[in-house]
């Protein structure tokens, strides 16, 4: 389960202080198109690509940090899947 992005997984009253995140439904409802667009925006950017004329200093703070935690959360979900990828080996 993801860890719950409000306390970062010590629990809290938003996950009912388990510090994951349930998802009961298909967690693609939850995705809107807006957080789309932050992802293909990261994308860019970690490919050297702004949305925007010029480097990192001209983009918004929210959007580096935006960045940040989109890549965040791809380098652990490669990493869970390759610690499930390595259990099936065994």
């Amino acid at each position: 389960m993801p860890e719950c992005a409000a306390c970062g997984g010590t629990g809290c009253d938003a996950c009912g202080h388990e510090g994951e995140f349930r998802v009961a439904e298909c967690p693609l409802r939850f995705v809107t198109p807006d957080v789309w667009e932050a992802i293909e925006m990261a994308d860019l950017r970690r490919r050297g690509e702004p949305p925007n004329p010029g480097g990192s200093l001209d983009q918004t703070a929210i959007f580096n940090d935006a960045c940040r935690a989109i890549w965040a959360e791809q380098a652990r979900y490669r990493a869970r899947r390759r610690t499930a990828d390595m259990m099936e080996m065994f």
